[in-house]
């Protein structure tokens, strides 16, 4: 995990102070889940490296955004975390085998 990443005391830490409660949780279960499945990917099969190599990209531009609109994070935005969450989620359960 970068330093950049994480959710207290960086700089990316200091935003998340500035949104809502709800879309701070989201936002470090998402990086949590993003930090799990980046230690385990390289165990994981085939289709979950393929799954993880498609999730990954989008974990990093929803932060951009973050980053670029701060507070001003919309609906859309709050949205779209809540999937990548979910998604992450998902594919975490896959690699435990849980599924």
């Amino acid at each position: 995990m970068s330093d950049s990443t994480e959710p207290t005391g960086g700089p990316k830490g200091a935003r998340l102070d500035r949104l809502s409660p709800a879309l701070r949780s989201t936002i470090e279960e998402l990086r949590a889940t993003r930090d799990r499945l980046r230690v385990q990917a390289h165990l994981a099969k085939l289709d979950l490296q393929e799954q993880w190599e498609q999730l990954q990209p989008r974990v990093d531009k929803l932060e951009r955004e973050l980053e670029t609109r701060g507070q001003q994070v919309g609906e859309a935005l709050e949205q779209t975390a809540n999937q990548l969450r979910d998604e992450l989620v998902s594919l975490w359960s896959r690699v435990r085998g849980d599924t």
